[in-house]
């Protein structure tokens, strides 16, 4: 795609966006960016043993309806698009997870569920290669959009511990250093 001139790639873009109902993003290819960090992750290239907690903001698809999903038929149909292999019953604990009472509208309740599998695409790969010793948090800094709803890595190799076990008044100071990794979506 690197010989493609941009005329091309921004007109096949926004006809794959129109006609399919489908974002079309760059991905990193390997040569300028070694490779996504979920990637980075499941290949085992990474130097930090946990715990981190992992915190997200408000997600752009939840402060937005999709007007063209009004039935939960036609969530089935969003599921279908997104996961084309998908057997019906699995839509149907899928749909069943999603009470259409939790949302004000069908295409509600699908963005609800679209931010369901996107959160869990950014944060399964971490939270296996740290062998579940992940916690998660929430940022609640009102509605987002598109790429300020970040996910958030926190991870410190130091604690703090009270002197005399749990009970004491005192405690022992340490150092404490914290990365905080930022992730756009």
């Amino acid at each position: 795609m690197r010989s493609v001139n941009y005329t091309t790639l921004m007109t096949t873009g926004s006809e794959v966006a129109s006609n399919y109902s489908y974002q079309l993003q760059p991905r990193v290819d390997g040569d300028i960016v070694a490779d996504t960090y979920e990637a980075q992750l499941y290949q085992k290239n990474f130097n930090l043993s946990g715990p981190v907690v992992i915190s997200h903001e408000r997600h752009e698809e939840n402060s937005q309806s999709s007007s063209s999903v009004t039935s939960a038929a036609d969530i089935a149909a969003e599921l279908q698009m997104y996961f084309p292999s998908i057997t019906d019953d699995v839509v149907e604990d899928v749909i069943k997870l999603y009470p259409a009472s939790h949302n004000a509208n069908a295409g509600y309740r699908v963005s609800d569920i679209r931010q369901g599998f996107d959160m869990t695409g950014k944060k399964l790969a971490l939270t296996q290669a740290l062998h579940n010793e992940t916690r998660n948090s929430f940022v609640n800094l009102g509605e987002a959009t598109h790429g300020t709803e970040q996910t958030y890595y926190w991870c410190s190799t130091y604690s703090t511990v009270p002197a005399n076990g749990l009970t004491s008044s005192s405690s022992s100071s340490a150092n404490v250093t914290v990365a905080v990794l930022s992730f756009f979506d």
